[in-house]
């Protein structure tokens, strides 16, 4: 059940990537890490995997998950108003953004413990909550998709060049150590 927080390929590496790459893979980790959670949920695998899983998983929504929304908060948006493009219905992901944050540091909380030992019975209800939000998470990146990654491309070249190397900046302690 092991995850990997980067991908092995060279051609995945993320200083070769234009913004709308960035931020399409950063939605597929999120889906990839979404269905790991879940799995760990379920209590698949063995357990020295489970523990493994549960480092990883942890790690990635507690640290990783929150650059993407600040990407979207903080860089994308601000850049598209500034250029007098259409960002659609932000206003109402943006708002997902905090809530969905606080979800996954909460379940980021239990898979710690669970990869310091603790039992790692997962409840019905935490099982359900992390389908839940897993689910409402999925739907705002596909909105996401549809109405805010499209424009992205209609930005100057120069304004997405800094985005970029904005968004490397954020990761820069991150992307050597996984």
């Amino acid at each position: 059940m092991s995850v990997q927080i980067r991908s092995k390929s060279e051609a995945m590496n993320p200083h070769h990537m234009g913004v709308t790459a960035l931020l399409a893979n950063c939605h597929a980790r999120i889906r990839a890490f979404l269905a790991a959670a879940e799995r760990l949920a379920s209590g698949e695998g063995d357990a020295a995997d489970r523990v493994e899983s549960a480092q990883k998983v942890a790690f990635y929504f507690r640290e990783i998950f929150p650059l993407h929304a600040t990407d979207e908060d903080e860089l994308i948006v601000p850049a598209l108003r500034a250029a007098g493009l259409d960002v659609g219905p932000y206003a109402s992901l943006n708002d997902d953004h905090q809530r969905f944050d606080r979800a996954m540091l909460d379940f980021a909380g239990i898979w710690e413990g669970w990869a310091r030992g603790a039992s790692a019975e997962a409840s019905e209800a935490h099982r359900e909550q992390l389908r839940e939000t897993s689910a409402a998470i999925l739907a705002h990146i596909e909105r996401e998709e549809e109405s805010l990654l499209p424009r992205v491309d209609e930005l100057p070249e120069d304004v997405r060049a800094e985005i970029q190397r904005k968004m490397l900046a954020k990761r820069a302690h991150i992307l050597g150590k996984h």
